[in-house]
């Protein structure tokens, strides 16, 4: 191989060898624009306090979301990761966020049927979301991981004040087992 052609060989790998090392700060860059938010699930928890076991939120993972996304989705992002990960795909959908003077930001949270969903006829009519309402340590764990996921109280960014739960487009009242009724504060 005469000098030239060398030389210029030794220009085309440099030229290829910066270009990846460039396109792997780009990588990086991306990776900076997304932030880690936890999942939390309900733990059997001992407190010494009463000298008892309580369910307490428990974080169970971590999920990345880009920064760049609005508040409406990033809590869209983290209720699908419950949806398909804890409630057997069931819709969790963020139908309204809105400022209310005395509260703040709050988000209007629907829990949606399966409308494909066929169990025993002696089910209630909320067959499919029935598992996760139904006995006090069910009911518990689905209200944990509902508010504190949705809430994200240790979040630094920009956020909701609270949230008000629906089920079927319906506001939810008082139930046996879970505890989603009314405006729920940070």
């Amino acid at each position: 191989m005469n000098k030239i052609n060398f030389q210029i060989l030794i220009t085309i790998l440099t030229l290829v060898f910066i270009g990846c090392k460039d396109k792997k700060k780009d990588d990086d860059i991306d990776i900076v624009k997304e932030e880690m938010f936890p999942i939390y699930i309900g733990k059997d928890t001992f407190i010494k306090e009463i000298n008892a076991y309580k369910l307490k939120p428990h974080k169970d993972k971590l999920i990345a979301i880009n920064k760049n996304k609005t508040t409406a989705e990033k809590i869209s992002s983290i209720t699908d990761t419950l949806s398909k990960s804890y409630f057997n795909d069931l819709e969790i959908n963020v139908s309204n966020i809105y400022s209310n003077d005395s509260i703040g930001i709050i988000a209007d949270i629907n829990l949606v049927e399966d409308s494909d969903y066929e169990g025993p006829g002696s089910l209630p009519s909320y067959q499919s979301w029935y598992d996760f309402f139904q006995g006090s340590h069910g009911g518990q764990n689905t209200t944990i991981m509902l508010k504190e996921n949705i809430l994200q109280r240790n979040y630094e960014g920009s956020w909701i004040d609270g949230i008000v739960f629906f089920y079927q487009g319906d506001s939810i009242g008082v139930w046996d087992h879970v505890n989603l009724h009314g405006v729920i504060k940070k």
